[in-house]
Order: structure tokens, then C-alpha cells, then sequence
């Protein structure tokens, strides 16, 4: 988790953390200020995969480094504005496995490195989390399954058929 993100997630979710109630990004906190067309049949989006959490987007991504270790992010949006949300909540757990191994793996989401947020946001809440997965190959085919606490109700994103090459922010 040592690592600088790539410009891609940084601009689509500056926002990191935010208040502590899930509210969208204030103007000019990242993506750009027009709206897109919203298309519920597009489950991609250059280098994610999404995950539908109720009302929010959970978008997946890869982090592969032979240096600093394979990783997972996860980058939560309202599902209509397409903005980043803070939950309430600062970390989560999840469930992999994938083809031709009967593993279970448990990935232990985490909010993203300080450096990767904000600096003005408040604790307690996040949109970016990542976890460590080092049993995870570029050429994986995986199936993810989280839990998300988040006022009192608990998401649960799901991403089938998850390449983490097709889907990495970052491969070295």
C-alpha cells in the first residue's frame, strides 16, 4: 500500500474521505464537472469492474507490482451522479475465489493511504479502500463477494469474472 496511485483513480476520486454521513463529492473535488449519461448496462469503466452496492457503484481495480505486492481497490460512487460517496465506515471484508482453485481467500479492505486522499477530509468515513492480495495472478479469473457496513445496513457488491490485467490501474 505503499504506492501512488495512478492519475486515473486519483482524478476520478480525490475525494477519498469525506463527512460522516455518505454524501457526494462537492463540485470540483475531481472528476470534472459535466454530468454523463448514466448507462445501467455498462458494468466497465477503463481498467474497473463494478459491483452494485444499493444506491452506490463499487468500482474494482488491480494494483499489480512485483515490487510492492499485488493489490485490490475499491472506489465507491452514487450510482446516479457517478460521484464519489463517503460510507461510513473505514474498512471491510470480502471473499475471492477463483477459477481452477477451491480457495477461499479473505481480502481485508482498508481506507486508502492518507497521501491517496484529501487533505481536508474528516475521519471515520471513505470511498477508496484496498486490500493486499498476493496470491492474486494478472491472468486470474475471480469472483468477489464484500460486506460493507454502512449506516446500519450492510452492501454487498459483488464482481464476477474479474481479470486483474484487464482490470489494472497499474501493472509493473
Amino acid at each position: 500500500m505503499r504506492r501512488s496511485l495512478g492519475l486515473l483513480i486519483v482524478g476520478l476520486f480525490a475525494v477519498g474521505c469525506s463527512s460522516a454521513t455518505p454524501t457526494p463529492a462537492p463540485p470540483g473535488s475531481g472528476k470534472g464537472e459535466e454530468k454523463k449519461e448514466h448507462d445501467h448496462h455498462n458494468d466497465t469503466r477503463d481498467k474497473m469492474l463494478v459491483g452494485h452496492a444499493g444506491p452506490y457503484h463499487a468500482w474494482l481495480t488491480a494494483h499489480l507490482s512485483s515490487k510492492e505486492g499485488n493489490e485490490l481497490d475499491v472506489l465507491i460512487e452514487d450510482e446516479d451522479t457517478e460521484k464519489p460517496v463517503a460510507l461510513a465506515t473505514m474498512k471491510f471484508t470480502a471473499k475471492a475465489t477463483r477459477e481452477g482453485d477451491e480457495t477461499i481467500y479473505e481480502l481485508f479492505f482498508e481506507a486508502a493511504p492518507a497521501k491517496e486522499r484529501p487533505m481536508d477530509v474528516k475521519p471515520g468515513t471513505c470511498s477508496h479502500f484496498v486490500a493486499k492480495a498476493p496470491w492474486m495472478k494478472p491472468d486470474d479469473v475471480i469472483a468477489i463477494s464484500a460486506e460493507i457496513p454502512s449506516d446500519g445496513r450492510m452492501l454487498r457488491p459483488k464482481w464476477k469474472k474479474f481479470i486483474p490485467s484487464k482490470y489494472a490501474h497499474h501493472q509493473d
